[in-house]
C-alpha cells in the first residue's frame, strides 16, 4: 500500500510538469524583455521606417517618424525616466536621428556657424602672424575657459574678420537685447561668461533661427533634448524661442556636459554634435582631448570647425576694436512678467495694454498662435516693463467671454480648409495665419483654431485687413440640413429627390462621410 501512494505521488508530480512543459512549450521563444529595452526597440523601428520613407522620397513623413521615434522616449512613464539606462538609449536615439536627417540634406550656411564649409586658405607665415599677435593679447585678458591658440583658430579670426565681419557685427549689435539676462544666468551656474558667445556662433543671435535639422532659438536646441531640459515644445508653445528660458536650459545642458567630461571643448563639441557622437569617438581613439578627435574622421567637420570658431570668437568679442569690429549693441530688452488668466486672445491683450499686437508678440515669440494656451489657467506673458499697473489689472479681470475670439474645429475625415472656411463663414486665410499652416493640407483628427466671424487677419503688419470672403445669403430655394445620427447622403438624397453627388458639389465634399451636427446646404429643384 505504501508502495502504491508513493508511485500514485510519483504519477501526480509527472503529470503536472508534463502540463507545465505543454504551458511552455506553446511560446519557446517568448522572453520577457526590460521596459526600456522595449522602448529602444520601438523606437529604432520607426528610425527604420523614417529611413525608408526617405529612400522613397517622402521626405515629410520620414521627419514625422523620426519625431515619432524620440517621442517613444519623450513620453514614457515617469519611473522609465528614472531608469539609469534611459539618458543613455535617449542620447542614442536622438543621435541616430539626427544622424539619418544629416544624410538626407545638403547643409546649409549659417551666418557665422562654419558647418561643412572648406575654410578660405591661410599661408603658414599668415597664420604665425595672427597667432604671434593674438597671444600677445590674450595672456594680458583673463579667460574663464582655456583659449588655445594654433593655426585652425588663426583662419577663423581672418574669417570673422574680414569675409565675415558684416554677420558678426550683426550679430554682436543683436546680443545686446539679451546679453545682461545670459550673463547673469551663466553666474547662476557658475559656468564661465565665455559661453554667451554660443548664441552667437549658433544663431547670431536671432530669436526665432531654424537650421536644416529643426534646431531652433537662440541656442538652437532640438527639440529632443529642448524637453530632457525643461523645455515645453507642443503645438501652442515652444519655449526654444524663448530667450531666458531657453538659456536657463542651456546652462543646466552645458553644466551636465562640463560634469560628465571635465573639459570644456569636449563639452562644447558634445552641444554640437551630441553625447552619443563625442563618446564613440573617444572608444575609438587614443586620447582624451578634443585635439585628439580633431585629426581623426571621427567627428564631422563641423564639430571640427565647431571649437575652433568658438575660441576666435571669444577673442574677437573680448577686445572687438582690436580686429576693427563695431560695437553698437541694441539696448537690452526691458520688460515685465504679468500672470494672466489663460485661454486670451493677443489682439485683445495688446488693446487692454494700449500697444500694438505685434509689439505684444515680440516680448512673447515662444507663443506660436495668437492666443495663450487653452490648457492653462493662467500665463505668464511678458509686456513692455513701462506699462501701468492699471491696464495690467484690467487684462487680469476679464471674463472669459471677452478674452477670446475663437471656436475650436476637430478636422473631419473630407473636409477641406475651403469647406471649414464656408461653415464659419471666415476665410481660409486667416484659419491658416492663425494655426500657423504653411500650406492647404490638413489631417482629420487634429484641432483647428477658427476665428470668429468678422475678425481681422494677421497677413499685413502695415494694416488691418477684414475677411474678403462675403457669402451670399440663402434664398428660398435654398436652405440648411442639419446631419441627424444615422443619416447618410444616399438617405438624405433619397429623401429630396436629389443626386448624391449634387449635395457634395454643393458643400465641398471629397467623400461620403458625414457626421452629426454637420450643416448641409441643399438647393430645391
Amino acid at each position: 500500500m505504501k508502495n502504491l501512494k508513493i508511485i500514485f505521488i510519483i504519477a501526480v508530480l509527472f503529470l503536472s510538469s508534463c502540463n507545465y512543459l505543454k504551458e511552455v512549450k506553446i511560446r519557446p521563444d517568448k522572453v520577457e524583455k526590460n521596459e526600456i529595452e522595449v522602448l529602444l526597440s520601438d523606437a529604432k523601428e520607426m528610425l527604420g521606417k523614417a529611413q525608408r520613407s526617405f529612400a522613397e522620397g517622402k521626405i515629410e513623413e520620414g521627419r514625422n517618424l523620426l519625431d515619432d521615434a524620440v517621442n517613444v522616449f519623450i513620453d514614457a512613464p515617469k519611473e522609465i525616466k528614472q531608469n539609469k539606462k534611459y539618458r543613455e538609449y535617449f542620447n542614442l536615439i536622438v543621435t541616430k536621428a539626427a544622424d539619418i536627417e544629416d544624410s538626407i540634406e545638403e547643409p546649409d550656411n549659417a551666418d557665422l556657424l562654419m558647418n561643412n564649409t572648406n575654410l578660405p586658405s591661410i599661408t603658414k607665415t599668415e597664420a604665425k602672424k595672427i597667432e604671434k599677435e593674438v597671444e600677445e593679447e590674450v595672456k594680458k585678458i583673463k579667460y574663464g575657459i582655456p583659449v588655445v591658440m594654433n593655426s585652425y583658430v588663426a583662419k577663423f579670426i581672418k574669417v570673422y574678420s574680414e569675409k565675415r565681419k558684416a554677420s558678426l557685427e550683426m550679430g554682436i549689435r543683436r546680443s545686446g537685447k539679451y546679453l545682461p539676462m545670459i550673463l547673469r544666468i551663466l553666474k547662476k551656474y557658475n559656468i564661465p561668461e565665455e559661453l554667451a558667445v554660443l548664441p552667437l556662433l549658433e544663431s547670431n543671435y536671432k530669436i526665432k533661427a531654424v537650421s536644416r535639422a529643426r534646431a531652433k532659438g537662440l541656442w538652437q536646441f532640438m527639440r529632443g533634448t529642448a524637453l530632457l531640459f525643461g523645455l515645453k515644445v507642443n503645438w501652442w508653445i515652444d519655449e526654444r524661442y524663448n530667450p531666458e528660458k531657453a538659456t536657463e536650459a542651456a546652462a543646466k545642458l552645458l553644466k551636465h556636459l562640463y560634469t560628465k567630461y571635465n573639459d570644456w571643448y569636449l563639452a562644447l563639441a558634445a552641444y554640437d554634435a551630441g553625447e552619443g557622437k563625442v563618446d564613440r569617438a573617444l572608444r575609438r581613439v587614443r586620447g582624451n582631448s578634443f585635439w585628439d578627435l580633431q585629426r581623426t574622421r571621427y567627428l564631422k567637420r563641423e564639430t571640427k570647425n565647431y571649437i575652433p570658431a568658438f575660441i576666435a570668437l571669444v577673442i574677437i568679442t573680448k577686445d572687438p576694436q582690436r580686429f576693427n569690429i563695431k560695437v553698437d549693441r541694441d539696448e537690452p530688452l526691458s520688460y515685465k512678467k504679468i500672470l494672466v488668466p489663460s485661454p486670451i486672445d493677443l489682439r485683445i491683450a495688446a488693446k487692454r495694454l494700449g500697444i500694438d499686437y505685434y509689439t505684444l508678440k515680440k516680448y512673447n515669440p515662444e507663443l506660436l498662435r495668437p492666443i495663450t494656451p487653452y490648457f492653462l489657467k493662467h500665463y505668464e506673458l511678458k509686456v513692455p516693463a513701462e506699462i501701468p499697473d492699471e491696464k495690467v489689472f484690467t487684462l487680469k479681470s476679464l471674463p472669459v467671454k471677452k478674452r477670446i475670439r475663437w471656436i475650436e474645429h476637430r478636422i473631419r475625415r473630407g473636409e477641406s480648409l475651403y469647406s471649414i472656411a464656408r461653415k464659419y463663414s471666415v476665410s481660409v486665410k486667416s484659419i491658416k495665419i492663425y494655426n500657423n499652416l504653411r500650406s492647404n493640407l490638413i489631417r482629420p483628427g487634429r484641432i483647428l483654431l477658427i476665428p470668429s466671424p468678422g475678425t481681422y487677419s494677421y497677413g499685413s503688419r502695415n494694416s488691418y485687413r477684414k475677411n474678403r470672403i462675403v457669402y451670399k445669403k440663402l434664398n428660398k430655394k435654398s436652405f440648411y440640413y442639419k446631419v441627424k445620427k444615422g443619416d447618410t447622403l444616399y438617405k438624405i438624397s433619397r429623401e429630396y429627390n436629389i443626386p448624391v453627388k449634387k449635395i457634395k458639389q454643393w458643400n465641398h465634399l471629397r467623400g461620403n462621410r458625414i457626421f452629426p451636427g454637420d450643416k448641409l446646404i441643399i438647393y430645391r429643384g
